[in-house]
């Protein structure tokens, strides 16, 4: 049973007066991310940029802007990470990577077709920990109208053509912020609604270890 949701202290400093949102905790737990509006040594921002904390033996430590070259004076938001350090997130409505290479992240890379789409709003992007398997939501056309969720399996390097998955999206509502659990047996979305993995991805598209649960 869940317990009752408290306001995390590192967001109590502000008395709601920013909004920190968008938490995600890397794959070894030892990193928090989240998106905040929150000032940078006493200046106000215009813009939302991803933040980091790291984990120490006395909790979580002090937040700090990511900075150049994966903040910009746009908005970034929607993060998600892989167990080698990579961001994935959302800007200026389409998914971007960031890959860590000695403690540094390198410059954005916009992931491009069949990602994102012209003219569309990609975003919310989850990547499970190996990095092959990406979900995002779209408003492409062939939707239900909105927002829908899509999945996308990276093979040989190359990202598949997305595909929504009818059997999670609904008529009645956009859906937003798809996560898959832990050991990748449950997709859970914003909607409060939590999914079976092997019904959300359908057969043709799992493979045999996520058929066993056999994925961290």
């Amino acid at each position: 049973m869940w317990t009752p949701p408290v306001v995390a202290g590192f967001s109590k400093s502000y008395g709601g007066r920013i909004h920190d949102f968008g938490p995600r905790i890397s794959p070894d737990g030892l990193k928090l991310f989240f998106v905040s509006g929150r000032p940078i040594s006493g200046t106000a921002m215009k813009d939302d940029d991803i933040w980091v904390m790291d984990k120490t033996e006395n909790g979580w430590g002090e937040a700090r802007n990511l900075g150049s070259p994966v903040n910009t004076s746009a908005h970034e938001y929607g993060i998600t990470v892989t167990r080698d350090g990579t961001l994935y997130f959302s800007l200026n409505g389409d998914l971007y990577c960031s890959r860590l290479d000695g403690g540094k992240y390198s410059r954005p890379e916009k992931l491009g077709y069949p990602i994102n789409v012209p003219t569309y709003d990609d975003n919310g992007p989850f990547i499970t920990p190996d990095g092959n398997l990406l979900l995002f939501t779209s408003e492409r056309s062939g939707g239900f109208g909105g927002y829908d969720i899509y999945a996308s399996r990276r093979i040989d390097g190359v990202w598949s053509t997305p595909l929504r998955r009818l059997k999670m999206n609904l008529e009645w509502q956009s859906t937003a912020a798809a996560s898959c659990s832990t050991m990748r047996r449950q997709i859970w979305y914003c909607c409060g609604i939590v999914i079976p993995l092997q019904q959300f991805l359908g057969q043709t598209m799992m493979t045999d270890k996520e058929k066993a649960c056999d994925i961290k």
